[in-house]
């Protein structure tokens, strides 16, 4: 059987949301599905589409607990470590998420609000531990766009090794 290995999985649970989502955020797309997606459902899922293995990071809100969000994560890792790649949410915390068993990182710009966190010092520490950044960046066709956005992130840490998720589109569930 080939490895298959989908590159992007959401997995948590709906009561890692501890804030209240605003109305004008809940009419944005992304907020059409649910925010989510156990475990089980998950490996039965990729059983279904012989899906080998799956990257699976949290819904990345800033209304997220990211700590329950994260360990979450983890330990679905540790429960099927040949089927979960984990990744956690982006903060201030890499090097902690890194010795728990992060093997990479999510930052979502439209959603999770990352301009919190020293995101160079971040995206330094991935690079020294040679893990991989996924990063959801917004384009609204005027600068700076998703290239320049990418190349500033290499500016800060030019070893990392970025993932541009969505083909840096804008609107999820569409090809825009």
């Amino acid at each position: 059987m080939p490895l298959i290995v989908d590159a992007h999985t959401h997995l948590g649970l709906e009561e890692f949301i501890v804030k209240p989502i605003s109305e004008e955020k809940r009419k944005k797309p992304a907020f059409r599905d649910p925010m989510e997606n156990r475990l089980q459902s998950l490996l039965a899922r990729m059983d279904a589409n012989g899906i080998s293995r799956a990257i699976a990071f949290p819904y990345p809100l800033e209304e997220v607990d990211a700590i329950q969000a994260n360990t979450h994560v983890i330990g679905a890792y540790r429960s099927y470590p040949d089927r979960i790649i984990p990744f956690a949410l982006i903060g201030d915390d890499v090097e902690y998420w890194l010795r728990l068993g992060a093997r990479g990182f999510k930052q979502h710009a439209i959603l999770q609000s990352p301009e919190r966190f020293d995101l160079p010092r971040a995206w330094r520490a991935m690079a020294e531990a040679n893990v991989p950044l996924i990063v959801h960046l917004l384009s609204r066709g005027a600068p700076p766009s998703v290239t320049d956005q990418i190349r500033a992130i290499l500016n800060a840490a030019p070893r990392l090794k970025v993932i541009v998720a969505h083909m840096g589109r804008k609107t999820p569930n569409t090809s825009v």
